[in-house]
């Protein structure tokens, strides 16, 4: 639960105070507001690829699938902070704004990949309770991180909020790292299916 709200919680506070936090870069109005309609947009999609193909293309790999698309989004803000103003007044690399926005909209697709993919592992390690038990924990943890980062936002240092979401996402890694796969949920489906279709067969 909290290698998914960790990630994010922040992420969408992070994407939707961009306007805000990246005010000072030279950018207009226009183009901080794509950034942060960019980011909103690639997390929802995110989202549902992976809602609609995790299960199929790693089944029972869940894990492995976190680890790949947290790695995705780490490098991703890395490379961020090397074109945006990170900790420093100008950026390493400055590349305008294309490479920027290329950038945030990968930020959202892993990000937000991350979610749905989180709450099928929950569901598998939870069970025999109920999937909204888990997944609305998930839900209230990511929306309860969410409003603690936005209220910081105004009290944080516009240029350590790339890096804080870069250490966010290896944070997520090291939580994931200990984690026990066991699909309890998918196993006890796998057993009753005999049952299901003997049953079947004598009606």
């Amino acid at each position: 639960a909290m290698v998914c709200s960790a990630a994010n919680g922040p992420y969408q506070a992070w994407g939707a105070a961009l306007p805000t936090i990246w005010a000072h870069l030279k950018y207009t109005r226009p183009q901080t507001d794509m950034l942060s309609f960019g980011s909103m947009a690639a997390y929802t999609a995110g989202c549902y690829v992976a809602g609609e193909l995790g299960d199929r293309v790693f089944p029972q790999n869940f894990k492995r699938l976190l680890g790949f698309l947290l790695l995705g989004a780490c490098m991703s803000f890395c490379a961020l902070c090397f074109l945006v103003p990170a900790l420093s007044p100008d950026p390493v690399w400055p590349g305008g704004f294309v490479p920027v926005l290329f950038l945030v909209v990968l930020t959202g697709c892993f990000v937000g990949a991350t979610n749905p993919i989180s709450m099928e592992l929950c569901a598998e390690l939870t069970y025999p309770a109920q999937e909204g038990v888990s997944g609305n924990f998930i839900i209230f943890l990511t929306q309860l991180l969410s409003v603690i980062a936005l209220a910081l936002v105004p009290h944080v240092d516009p240029r350590a909020t790339t890096p804080a979401m870069t250490g966010c996402t290896v944070l997520c890694g090291l939580l994931l790292l200990p984690v026990k796969e066991r699909y309890l949920r998918s196993a006890s489906e796998q057993s009753s299916k005999p049952a299901v279709v003997a049953l079947l067969f004598f009606i």
